[in-house]
């Protein structure tokens, strides 16, 4: 299944039109490991991982309020790992690495960022009454809406496919 989502991805073709197609994974899977690089292949299976990771956690931690620490310890760890496997790799192209940087390297990092903030705020959090807390809450969400207005034109753009 993870071979099938993986070609879907970089083929543009949705899961079930690669299971349903008249070709089987193999031939597709042939035509499609020209774009592939072990690195991509690599980081890949590497973010799944680290979904698995962040998932298990999840589930540990279903009745306590969220500690966004070892989240954040667990991110930058595959957020290293992920910097030596490209150290001790290399890139076939320039195409590849242009992929790589673009749509890989962000997966990653966008988690790092989130667990960040979430720690950011965690400990900014004040000490008080229900009142005080939901004025910081509605002060930190509104923080989070400007910087998404303000920075629209960059969402739109990474939406676009561009």
């Amino acid at each position: 299944m993870f071979s099938c989502i993986l070609i879907a991805f970089y083929c543009n073709k949705s899961i079930n039109e690669i299971k349903r197609s008249k070709f089987n994974l193999h031939s597709t899977a042939i035509s499609c490991i020209i774009f592939l690089n072990m690195i991509l292949i690599a980081a890949t299976k590497l973010f799944e991982e680290l979904l698995e990771t962040i998932e298990q956690l999840e589930q540990d931690n279903r009745e306590a309020i969220i500690d966004p620490v070892p989240y954040l310890k667990t991110a930058n760890h595959f957020m290293n790992a992920l910097q030596s496997l490209v150290l001790t790799g290399s890139f076939d192209d320039q195409q590849e690495e242009i992929l790589f940087f673009k749509t890989v390297k962000p997966k990653f990092r966008s988690l790092q960022i989130y667990y960040l903030t979430l720690q950011d705020i965690t400990f900014k959090k004040p000490k008080g009454c229900k009142k005080i807390l939901k004025k910081f809450y509605t002060d930190e969400i509104q923080k989070i809406c400007s910087f998404r207005c303000y920075n629209q034109n960059l969402v739109n753009y990474y939406y676009s496919g561009a």
